[in-house]
Formats: C-alpha cells, sequence, structure tokens
C-alpha cells in the first residue's frame, strides 16, 4: 500500500470516529431528554392526582358542613 493511500485511509478512519462521536452523543442527548419528558409526564400526572383529591376533600368537607347545617 503507498504512503498516499494509507494516509487517505487514516483520514478515512479520522473522520468516520469524529461522525461516530457526534452521533453518539446526539443520541445521549435525545435519550436524556426523552427521560426528562417521562418524568415530567409522571410528575404532571402525580400533580393533577393530588389537584383533584384535594378537591375532592374540600366538596366533602363543604357537604359535611351543609349537612351538619341542615340536620
Amino acid at each position: 500500500m503507498s504512503a498516499l493511500a494509507f494516509f487517505a485511509l487514516m483520514a478515512v478512519a479520522a473522520v468516520g470516529e469524529i461522525l461516530r462521536r457526534r452521533v453518539e452523543k446526539r443520541l445521549r442527548n435525545i435519550r436524556a431528554v426523552r427521560a426528562d419528558a417521562a418524568e415530567l409526564r409522571s410528575t404532571s400526572q402525580s400533580l393533577r392526582v393530588s389537584v383533584l383529591s384535594d378537591e375532592v376533600t374540600r366538596k366533602s368537607a363543604v357537604a359535611f358542613t351543609q349537612e351538619r347545617q341542615l340536620g
């Protein structure tokens, strides 16, 4: 193999390595964003359940108070 062919092959390998690292970095970022989104969805659902629970508790307390006032 000539020296020119060897250096051309090494250049192609170096460029391939650079591109591979960039792709891996982007994939890590995408996975991190997806994990964050899943965590936010879970937190959002928990907050909705908490708000609904508080609303049910409040309405129950109001109904109980009204019932005692009428009874």
